[in-house]
């Protein structure tokens, strides 16, 4: 990490005042604007109005009586307030105001899930009404849309503070959207065209568009993005590029590292606790080493990355090594190598880490280890929007042969029967077969 990078995460995690966390529900994140460019500035205002309005609404309906019925509500902030949430430090009040009043022209489509499970797409304004004065900006939300806004249960921890730091549009907009996967168990975003992702981060491109090329989006939009998310908040972004076979990158996916945190007494910066091997040290490595994309992608998918890195040192030593014969595909020796952990970095993070409490049977470890794991995937699932949902579950449905054990289009006629395999492969799709040590990490867990 280096110097400037440490100083960002330094101020970061020392200052308090950078922790404002709100409550947002998924699908006030999941948007996409249909007929414009939302700004950073437009993302950091909807954010605070939508956290205020929630406060605000809470706060009502506990002086609502028995019986009575709730009226529609205009929600206020006051105008310094919101300019300060929104990082916007000029004394010109004019540009403050015509940021507000375009987000009345921005157009959102929403997922929605009904209350009959039926699931829609709906589209209306941001800000149907709204009003600047000398003190307060008072506003409302579509009437439709204001359920999902403040009752949702589906909701992911948003840093405000953090965001804030941020100072490219599209930085704020990916931090926005990715923050809702930090805690989902394969901590991974969902893997989709590139061309969505560059409607999440930007917008909408015409034809004429130089943004229309790939390498182009990706070279001024997406890396100065992912630049700035990883040297200024608390989460570092690996880019997953997928060809699918192909010359060109079809879909992005970000695999998502919360930072350690900084400790900051009398100025003084505590030890940091070591991660190992970032996906991209590893990926750096191998294409040093000319490892073809198809090994690359059976080696990061399927062992962990301490345990290549301890085997891609094995492997140096051994082309290094003049007496032994030399290899002729590095790729598949590099594979088997980790396979077999020729490096003995099982063996001695097991030495390391065994306490001798007496051994436990491995078909036990394996089974609950499969438990915590499919237990997980029904936590991911139900984080998942139905569009997302029913696409996992035709996916399932492709592979598995006999009708009887497919999962029924019907939601009322699921049940555990065809839920829990779909689960376990679910669990397998994403996270593959435990590495030797994640086995060993897990059972040093479950014998304290």
């Amino acid at each position: 990490m280096s110097s400037r990078t440490d100083q960002y995460s330094l101020n970061l995690f020392s200052n308090i005042e950078n922790t404002e966390i709100y409550k947002k529900p998924v699908q006030a994140t999941q948007i996409l604007i249909a007929n414009g460019i939302m700004t950073g500035q437009q993302v950091k205002a909807w954010n605070t109005l939508l956290k205020h309005a929630k406060e605000q609404n809470d706060a009502y309906n506990l002086t609502i009586k028995a019986g009575e019925t709730k009226k529609p509500r205009t929600f206020r902030i006051n105008r310094l307030e919101l300019m300060d949430k929104m990082g916007y430090k000029s004394t010109n009040r004019k540009h403050f105001k015509e940021a507000l009043i375009k987000m009345q022209d921005l157009k959102a489509t929403w997922d929605i899930l009904g209350q009959d499970g039926n699931n829609a797409w709906a589209s209306c304004v941001l800000l149907p009404f709204l009003v600047v004065d000398n003190e307060y900006v008072h506003y409302s939300f579509v009437e439709h849309i204001e359920p999902m806004l403040f009752n949702s249960e589906i909701f992911h921890h948003l840093n405000l503070g953090i965001q804030r730091l941020l100072k490219r549009d599209e930085s704020v907009k990916l931090y926005d959207w990715v923050s809702r996967y930090k805690t989902n168990p394969s901590k991974r975003t969902n893997c989709d065209p590139w061309e969505l992702w560059r409607w999440i981060i930007y917008g909408e491109v015409d034809k004429k568009s130089y943004l229309q090329e790939y390498k182009l989006f990706k070279r001024d939009k997406l890396l100065p993005a992912i630049k700035e998310i990883n040297e200024v908040t608390d989460i570092m972004l690996e880019l997953i590029e997928n060809k699918d076979g192909s010359r060109r990158v079809k879909e992005l996916q970000f695999k998502i590292t919360e930072k350690p945190k900084f400790n900051s007494k009398e100025g003084e910066n505590k030890e940091v606790v070591d991660v190992g091997p970032t996906l991209k040290d590893i990926n750096d490595q191998l294409q040093k080493l000319d490892i073809s994309n198809y090994y690359k992608k059976k080696l990061t998918n399927f062992y962990d990355l301490a345990l290549i890195q301890a085997n891609i040192q094995y492997t140096i030593s051994r082309m290094n090594d003049q007496s032994q014969d030399s290899i002729k595909n590095l790729g598949a020796y590099l594979l088997k190598a980790c396979e077999q952990d020729y490096a003995g970095f099982t063996k001695q993070k097991s030495q390391n880490q065994n306490s001798g409490n007496g051994a436990m049977k491995v078909s036990d470890v394996l089974a609950e280890f499969q438990k915590v794991r499919t237990d997980d995937a029904i936590r991911m699932f139900g984080e998942m929007l139905l569009t997302d949902q029913e696409q996992k579950i035709a996916q399932y449905n492709a592979l598995t042969e006999h009708a009887e054990q497919q999962i029924p289009a019907e939601i009322g006629e699921r049940h555990h029967r065809h839920m829990i395999p779909f689960y376990q492969w679910l669990a397998k799709t994403t996270w593959g077969d435990p590495t030797p040590e994640e086995i060993i990490e897990f059972t040093m867990k479950i014998k304290k």
